[in-house]
């Protein structure tokens, strides 16, 4: 990556699945919004989580670890990282029960 994070390394590809699933992605939301069928909207997602978590697994790993957290040696780095994991989920959970009341 251009000697230490100076620029993005274009080829890398874990970084251009990334994008290609992004902007792929837009395609399924549209077509649940035209169905309005929740079983087909939760079919397409869990389609789309499918390929898009085997591309990510069998994709080779140029610049960067394929979990550096998991390798660090640093405690604290674990730590810190299940602790935003935590907040994540617990505001996630508020958030979809602040909503629910409007779907």
């Amino acid at each position: 990556m251009e000697t230490s994070w100076n620029g993005l390394y274009l080829a890398e590809l874990r970084w251009r699945l990334g994008v290609q699933f992004g902007v792929v992605a837009i395609l399924p939301q549209l077509a649940i919004l035209l169905i309005r069928r929740p079983p087909v909207a939760s079919a397409l997602n869990a389609c789309f989580f499918a390929a898009l978590a085997l591309a990510l697994l069998t994709a080779e790993s140029v610049l960067h670890p394929s979990a550096p957290i998991a390798a660090s040696g640093c405690t604290i780095v674990r730590v810190f990282f299940l602790g935003l994991l935590a907040a994540s989920s617990l505001a996630a959970w508020q958030l979809a029960g602040l909503l629910r009341p409007h779907w």
